[in-house]
């Protein structure tokens, strides 16, 4: 069995709003996640009173999202195969280990967590009784490649990537992929079905920070 690396375990980033700046990685993927839409613009960084500094741990930390349900943020150590959340109260605390090399998620209109999990080759969508939804897991009978990042529309579709990154070692599990092609895809809600978007794509990523505050693709 393996042990979740504790939040100080790893190397850690520190987000200080004294500098916080283009150059800075953790802030500036912060601030993409504030732009999508999915961590509020009133609270990016809620400071601990005592404290000017938001200690993000993990060698890579992905862009996180705002879970209003519970009041905390959360996001992905990709390579140490963690999720961890943080909150005024608790601090960064490990949430789930392991997590299928899970990367980018986004919350749907329900508050419902939506989740990448590329090691598994799946989206998924955790119920707010905890219970895990397959949203998407193969495509013409072929595994995914590896769900990578994900956007939601306004009017409920969800846009993911799906890159080959999550079939290699570290980042994924190593296994070949079954696809043909990397590319986007979407979830057309309103007529519960996968179609593929773009397949001309090399190993695409970052799909959330296209999206537009307008909805826009």
């Amino acid at each position: 069995m393996t042990t979740a690396p504790s939040p100080t375990a790893e190397a850690t980033r520190l987000m200080d709003p004294r500098r916080m700046s283009p150059a800075a990685k953790t802030p500036r993927r912060l601030d993409a996640a504030v732009a999508a839409g999915s961590v509020p613009a009133s609270r990016p960084v809620r400071m601990n009173p005592h404290s000017s500094r938001f200690t993000v741990s993990g060698s890579h930390p992905v862009p996180p999202v705002w879970d209003a349900r519970r009041d905390r943020l959360l996001f992905h150590d990709v390579p140490a195969d963690t999720r961890y959340s943080w909150s005024d109260s608790t601090g960064a605390v490990v949430e789930s280990h392991p997590t299928n090399k899970a990367n980018g998620m986004a919350v749907d209109a329900d508050g419902r967590i939506l989740i990448c999990e590329s090691g598994a080759n799946r989206l998924v969508r955790r119920e707010h009784d905890g219970t895990v939804t397959v949203l998407a897991s193969h495509f013409d009978g072929k595994e995914l490649n590896s769900p990578n990042d994900i956007a939601v529309h306004p009017n409920g579709d969800i846009f993911f990537s799906d890159p080959a990154y999550g079939r290699i070692p570290v980042y994924g599990r190593d296994r070949p992929a079954q696809l043909g092609f990397q590319g986007v895809f979407c979830i057309r809600i309103a007529k519960r079905e996968l179609a593929l978007v773009a397949s001309d794509c090399e190993q695409p990523t970052d799909y959330a920070s296209r999206q537009t505050l307008d909805g826009s693709m």
